[in-house]
């Protein structure tokens, strides 16, 4: 677990430029980052992770006292996870309606 922590803790620079970057720009930082290349896809699950944890840490003043704060995280991250894979699996069928080839990656990546 700690080592999930440092990489989150050494990813946090990156994170908050990339971030910066898709408020200024939408479309140009999703035109730029939307690659089928396996390390779009790396940098855009630990974006999605951190981005996980960032609103779970928000949201931890809010918790009633007798919840468990792992079991919420596991649930915030089961719901998101579930969220993803509908919409990547809507957006696939959709590009697949209309003729395109994309493959699952690239709305993988579009969507993290």
């Amino acid at each position: 677990m700690n080592d999930y922590i440092k990489l989150a803790i050494t990813e946090v620079p990156q994170y908050l430029m990339n971030l910066l970057e898709l408020v200024i720009g939408p479309k140009t930082f999703l035109a730029g980052r939307c690659t089928p290349d396996a390390d779009a896809a790396n940098k855009a699950a630990i974006f999605a992770g951190i981005s996980l944890l960032i609103a779970f840490i928000l949201q931890i003043p809010g918790l009633p006292k007798q919840v468990n704060p792992a079991s919420q995280f596991a649930l915030l991250v089961a719901t998101e996870l579930v969220v993803m894979v509908v919409t990547v699996l809507a957006l696939r069928g959709a590009w697949k309606l209309v003729g395109g080839t994309a493959t699952v990656r690239q709305p993988f990546i579009c969507t993290a």
